[in-house]
């Protein structure tokens, strides 16, 4: 009962702390948002929905909660991997988790009161959502009867227990020291999310969508048998309609989906297997880290062994004597220099500090994404044939702009990150010199990104295309500044970041796409919606940056 008590209090103070923050509500105002996006006005597109081939279930609770659980299975569970990750490092950063190891808490208490905490804030969300689908049921208005269980049963028995796991693997990848950065991040999106999601049936699609295939083909002969979500759908007002019963709850599936919880307590208790429980000396330590330290002596023991004769061998290690001193200014920086001397030196600076920490492998891959574009062939797909730009545009640009995602992740939360706010937001001018020598930074990183790219378009012509291009290259460092500013973390914009770039690379949804790449979004006029949203941003950036300086 002791150990429960601890799992509960650690569960509920970690929960009270996030709830508090800026962040926890931001993630809410997004959770009525995507909500509102899958279930639209029936005089309205589609930005995305369940393709049945051309037809369409009645606004019910029942068809609102399945058809909106699936549509949240396929997009927001990677969503909230990001919302959710970060729970340790956060108490390894505040200090909070080396008090917590000095007390006789066990790891696998720890964690299992952080994966608790998760899933309260997925419980959370998943409580909005449920009320957001009863509010927007109300407001379509088809049918004003509201079933609360036809309503909630798929969030709660399909949703929030793919949640849990998402929550478990969060835990996991935080209590590995390589893992809970950027390049867990991508790795997560990459081969940890399509694991569970096929391991799992994480959405629930074999659950929920046989049941709504029935009651389609029950009325009309041409429904699709396999769940297919598009981008760009007609208004659902032209399409005809049938009624959906909802799913058949038995036993089996309710006990296999809560099962699915018991995986997440099992992915928990290996995590704390490899947990550090804060110690300095495992805390920092990378994947190689030991390795390399013990190949180092290895090998600086061969090379210093005395040759005298005896068999013990003697460790010598060298003595670095370096004089160190302080490079006296020089006379020309204590006058006045031009303001765009000291831009470039800032800009220079700050590329720097942004750059730093980068491998080898990354500028390899850096490299190999900017000049492959340049080698782009011809493709006929289908009756259509694509010139090198084109090819470019629609393989080698969503490539070239997720591999900076960590770098554009950390630009607006790096101060709160190395905790040197007081030092940065002291120094003369921050919003007028600081925060735009970041945003330009970031835009450069996307324009360098998207070199190869931008030449293949200037060849070919495609002005227009080259315009929607420099737009993005404008909108992503924005939306990561100002999600940085506002969360003081860099999960918020990984997370929603990844979610555009998914819904925008993979499934090409005209209302999303910021790179230019869609040309129906592009006769739409989508690169100058972006280049609204960046200005929007930039307000948001500023007030963003004016708060934390007041703080």
């Amino acid at each position: 009962m002791k150990q429960l008590r601890i799992v509960y209090h650690l569960m509920l103070a970690d929960f009270l702390e996030r709830i508090r923050r800026y962040d926890f509500l931001l993630m809410l105002l997004f959770t009525v948002f995507i909500t509102y996006l899958f279930i639209p006005a029936l005089d309205s597109f589609q930005i995305v929905g369940l393709q049945l081939g051309g037809y369409r279930s009645v606004y019910n609770s029942a068809w609102i909660g399945s058809m909106t659980t699936l549509l949240l299975g396929e997009f927001f569970l990677i969503f909230a991997f990001y919302l959710l990750k970060g729970t340790i490092e956060r108490d390894r950063k505040t200090g909070v988790g080396q008090i917590i190891a000095t007390t006789p808490i066990i790891r696998s208490v720890y964690m299992l009161g952080k994966w608790l905490s998760n899933v309260a804030v997925i419980t959370a969300m998943v409580a909005i959502i449920i009320f957001s689908a009863a509010i927007l049921q109300w407001m379509r208005g088809e049918d004003l009867s509201l079933n609360v269980w036809l309503l909630s049963a798929p969030f709660l028995i399909v949703l929030l227990p793919a949640l849990s796991i998402i929550a478990a693997v969060a835990i996991l990848f935080d209590s590995i020291n390589f893992l809970r950065g950027g390049l867990g991040s991508v790795l997560f999106f990459f081969l940890a999310y399509p694991m569970v999601y096929l391991l799992f049936d994480l959405p629930g699609n074999t659950i929920i969508y046989p049941s709504i295939f029935s009651a389609c083909s029950a009325q009309f002969a041409g429904c699709i048998p396999n769940r297919q979500i598009d981008g760009g759908l007609p208004p659902l007002q032209d399409l005809p309609t049938f009624h959906y019963e909802g799913v058949a709850w038995t036993a089996e599936i309710v006990l296999g989906r809560l099962a699915l919880i018991l995986v997440g307590a099992v992915i928990v208790v290996l995590a704390a297997g490899l947990f550090h429980r804060f110690d300095p000396a495992k805390a920092d330590q990378n994947l190689f880290g030991n390795w390399l330290v013990q190949i180092k002596q290895m090998i600086w023991s061969f090379i210093t062994v005395k040759e005298d004769g005896s068999a013990q061998e003697e460790t010598i290690m060298p003595t670095i004597t370096e004089h160190v001193h302080l490079t006296p200014l020089s006379s020309e920086l204590h006058s006045n220099p031009g303001w765009l001397r000291q831009y470039s030196q800032l800009f220079l600076a700050e590329l720097r500090l942004t750059l730093k920490g980068l491998n080898r492998f990354w500028y390899l891959i850096a490299i190999l994404l900017i000049g492959a574009p340049l080698f782009a062939p011809s493709l006929t797909i289908g009756d259509t044939r694509l010139g090198p730009a084109e090819v470019a545009l629609s393989l080698f640009l969503p490539l070239a702009w997720i591999w900076p995602l960590t770098i554009w992740s950390n630009i607006g939360s790096h101060e709160a990150r190395y905790r040197v706010e007081q030092i940065v937001f002291s120094a003369p001018y921050p919003l007028r010199r600081h925060l735009p020598v970041t945003w330009l930074v970031g835009i450069s990183i996307a324009l360098v990104m998207a070199g190869g790219v931008i030449v293949q378009l200037v060849l070919a012509g495609l002005w227009v295309n080259l315009l929607a291009v420099c737009i993005g290259a404008l909108f992503v460092p924005t939306l990561a500044l100002a999600m940085g500013c506002w969360s003081g973390g860099s999960k918020l914009f990984e997370g929603l970041y990844l979610f555009f770039w998914y819904l925008s690379s993979i499934y090409s949804i005209p209302y999303l796409d910021f790179m230019g790449r869609v040309p129906v979004a592009l006769s739409w006029g989508m690169p100058w919606v972006f280049a609204g949203l960046t200005f929007l941003l930039i307000g948001a950036t500023v007030i963003g940056r004016q708060r934390q300086i007041k703080l």
